[in-house]
């Protein structure tokens, strides 16, 4: 109820009584005054006088309770007031806040685009500075190719590179600093100097060598050549080098470390560039002639050794963490090292027996052979020192140098354990294979004296870590049994669809076996099998059907050629094919229940086996296989 709506007719309630008690009083008063008696024992006396009394009562009582609304009434305006004061303090404090906040976010914003605007002119100066620098560094080295008619060596492409980098710093000194190629070991050669003497420069290159510059980080210091900045050059991300300037007045401080460090990401990329061009300028013809002279390689066991040990000096070389391009030439270099077997007679490298001293004598020739081969090709030049040193033994001893412990190059020795390990676990025709297991304990057992320790290490640690190295490598050497040298790819030799050896593959690879097999007197088995259901299939539910059924079949016999040492091929339309060696007549009659059992009962196949028999030629034992897969009776 809101203060004061009731108080005025309580108020009149209690003035009308008071104003009546007090007519009464005065009434009795002046009768007092007047002498008129007035008993309260009469009854108009006593109805006067009480009358008034209880008036007054009345108006007693009428008058507390207006008092009290009175007061309720003020306190109620006074809460009132009080709340809307309160109310506007508080709308006044939100608007302040808000407008604080406002003041506060308008300068915030400011500050943030004032500084958007400081970095965005900051950047444009250094994207300025860097699309300068590279562009005077490649006009320089076009002017260089168009002077030199374009045939301008790497080494002047350096020297190129070093004095536009060194104008453009204002140095007036400095060395450019790259890694050797194909070394593994991180050593760092002086390619092009300017203004600093050759020890300085060695100097500086043992050093970066030891502690390489992480990419992205510029090295300001002052050291012998005075106030120095050292600028890294990396390659695919990389340390590759490092370019050193020095002898600016008044220091580098001007130059930020991203224009820097452009530079020698751009030095980097050209670098690389320039090599690589330089490279296949100079590769391409005498690639054809080494190709042409490896091709008629005499051991047919060669290539598939050769991709074995490339698979295990790329894990080795993996553990090593070489760069790279540094990892593809230790793969060319493995797959290439037995190379100078083109000048070997195949009567030396397929005798049965001991070699007698000329014979041994002729076979260590070899490594010779493959260097001058490998080296006519000027962009596999750097793969000589492995190719000549694989055979040679950590203690002194081996050949063609003699050379011992670190004097042996480091792919070399890496090599040398690889081909070791691969050919241990293959039958030779002096000796019988070994496990892998049995490898290893001879690779530690000439740690040390043939083999370098470290290397020894490497390998046997990745094969005990990685048991699938030894199985992968076999499948793939068993794979690629035809592949160029140079990895050029299966193309032909490959069947697309079943991924096998394809017919040609097939038929060469028996060739291959029929003739050592002529020399070693070892027989080995062909196995053919049919696929009855093929052309049932392919009528009944399709093409597609039937390449899914000639895949499955493909890989179950894959599977068993790669647990059993064996090649698999597509001989023909739905014909599959097995070459298994060192297999004699019981071996092919176990080899076929080997055969039909993992082509399932469910699939209706016929399989049959000719083995080889003095005399015999590759393309005899097929056709004698393929008589008896046609024979009604054959299994």
């Amino acid at each position: 109820m809101q203060p004061g709506v009731s108080a005025p007719a309580s108020r009149a309630g209690w003035i009308g009584a008071a104003s009546a008690a007090t007519a009464i009083a005065a009434y009795v008063v002046i009768c007092l005054v007047a002498g008129v008696s007035v008993d309260v024992r009469e009854r108009d006396s006593a109805i006067l006088i009480f009358g008034a009394l209880a008036l007054i009562a009345v108006a007693l009582v009428g008058w507390r309770r207006a008092m009290r609304r009175a007061d309720a009434a003020v306190r109620a305006l006074e809460e009132e007031r009080t709340r809307h004061a309160q109310a506007e303090r508080e709308v006044r404090d939100v608007s302040r806040a808000r407008d604080l906040a406002l003041v506060r976010e308008r300068d915030r914003f400011r500050n943030d685009l004032s500084r958007q605007e400081a970095r965005a002119d900051g950047l444009e100066r250094l994207h300025t500075a860097e699309r300068r620098w590279h562009a005077a560094l490649r006009d320089r080295i076009d002017g260089m190719h168009r002077e030199e008619g374009g045939e301008g060596d790497i080494d002047r492409v350096r020297e190129v590179l070093l004095g536009t980098s060194l104008e453009l710093s204002g140095a007036t000194k400095g060395i450019l600093i790259t890694r050797r190629r194909g070394d593994v070991g991180g050593h760092l050669d002086v390619v092009a100097a300017q203004g600093v003497p050759p020890a300085a420069g060695e100097a500086q290159a043992e050093r970066f060598a030891a502690e390489p510059v992480p990419t992205g980080t510029v090295i300001r210091e002052q050291g012998e050549l005075g106030d120095t900045v050292v600028i890294p050059i990396p390659q695919r991300d990389r340390f590759h080098g490092v370019l050193v300037a020095a002898g600016r007045r008044g220091g580098f401080a001007e130059h930020d470390d991203a224009v820097l460090v452009a530079l020698g990401e751009h030095l980097g990329a050209i670098l690389q560039a320039e090599r690589l061009s330089a490279e296949l300028r100079e590769s391409y013809v005498g690639a054809l002639r080494m190709l042409a002279e490896a091709i008629d390689a005499k051991d047919p066991r060669l290539h598939g050794h050769s991709a074995e040990v490339a698979r295990f000096a790329e894990a080795m070389g993996r553990r090593l963490e070489v760069e790279p391009d540094e990892q593809r030439l230790l793969s060319l270099a493995s797959l290439l090292h037995d190379v100078g077997t083109v000048g070997v007679s195949e009567r030396v490298l397929l005798k049965p027996g001991p070699l007698n001293a000329q014979e041994r004598e002729v076979v260590e020739e070899h490594p010779r052979i493959g260097a001058r081969v490998v080296a006519q090709v000027p962009g596999l030049r750097p793969l000589v020192p492995a190719i000549l040193h694989h055979h040679e033994r950590f203690d002194g001893t081996g050949y063609p140098n003699g050379l011992a412990g670190d004097e042996i190059p480091v792919p070399a020795r890496l090599l040398a354990v690889a081909d070791a390990f691969s050919a241990m676990m293959h039958d030779r025709p002096h000796r019988s294979a070994r496990s892998v297991d049995e490898a290893c304990a001879v690779l530690e057992r000439g740690a040390g004296s043939q083999f370098d320790p470290e290397m020894v290490r490497l390998l046997v640690d990745e094969v005990r870590h990685d048991p699938g190295l030894v199985e992968d490598a076999r499948r793939e050497a068993a794979e690629l049994d035809s592949i160029p040298l140079l990895g050029a790819g299966v193309g032909a030799l490959t069947d697309n669809l079943t991924l096998l050896s394809s017919h040609r593959a097939f038929r060469d690879a028996v060739n291959r076996a029929a003739g050592t097999a002529e020399m070693t007197g070892v027989p080995f088995t062909v196995l053919l099998v049919r696929l009855l259901d093929l052309k049932r299939v392919n009528r009944r539910d399709g093409y597609a059907a039937g390449d899914d059924l000639l895949q499955t079949c493909a890989r179950a016999l894959d599977r068993l050629a790669v647990r059993i040492g064996a090649t698999a091929g597509r001989d023909g339309g739905a014909r599959l094919a097995l070459l298994a060696p060192k297999t004699d007549e019981r071996g092919a009659r176990d080899l076929t229940a080997q055969v039909t059992g993992v082509m399932g009962a469910a699939r209706a196949v016929r399989v049959t086996t000719a083995v080889w028999r003095p005399g015999d030629t590759g393309e005899a034992l097929v056709r004698r296989a393929l008589r008896r897969l046609a024979e009604p009776g054959a299994a």
